[in-house]
């Protein structure tokens, strides 16, 4: 696993035992806004602004709701092993000997757009796209979130 990726999860993982949650799809997202190179690079170039987006998730994180309190849980949606097994199968994929962190970025949007039906139903109107942008990862609108999710996966393969 090269040395980003490594950071990525690293951060996610203390913060999750910080604030006793498990970590789902906003908190992995916030890993690579904050310490996934490529992944900010990215989204810069598609004209958003990683750090911004990274303090409005951080801000939405103490207020979460245990996802277990609501019997759910993010094991339901997709879990650590298979989002690591899903970005191994890309590294394998595109011939590269180690998993990087662009390549666990691809496996968590591509886990969203997997879900792409479901856009009508968010509770929040702002949400309810005809694609699929990373402020669904986040399950919470800001503007600095509403990139396209599909050009996000699209940059990135096409970088690695």
């Amino acid at each position: 696993m090269a040395a980003p990726l490594t950071d990525v999860l690293r951060y996610v993982e203390l913060l999750a035992a910080e604030l006793g949650l498990d970590p789902y799809r906003g908190f992995w997202l916030l890993g690579l806004l904050t310490r996934g190179p490529r992944f900010r690079s990215a989204l810069t170039a598609l004209g958003g602004d990683p750090d911004e987006a990274a303090r409005f998730i951080r801000g939405t994180l103490e207020n979460y709701p245990d996802p277990y309190e609501e019997g759910t849980s993010w094991t339901e949606e997709g879990d650590r092993q298979d989002l690591l097994q899903r970005a191994i199968t890309y590294a394998r994929d595109d011939g590269s000997s180690e998993v990087q962190e662009i390549d666990f970025a691809r496996a968590l949007i591509d886990t969203e757009l997997a879900e792409a039906e479901t856009l009508a139903d968010r509770s929040d109107p702002r949400l309810r796209t005809k694609r699929v942008m990373l402020a669904h990862m986040a399950d919470e609108f800001d503007e600095s979130l509403m990139i396209d999710a599909g050009e996000v996966v699209g940059l990135l393969g096409a970088t690695n």
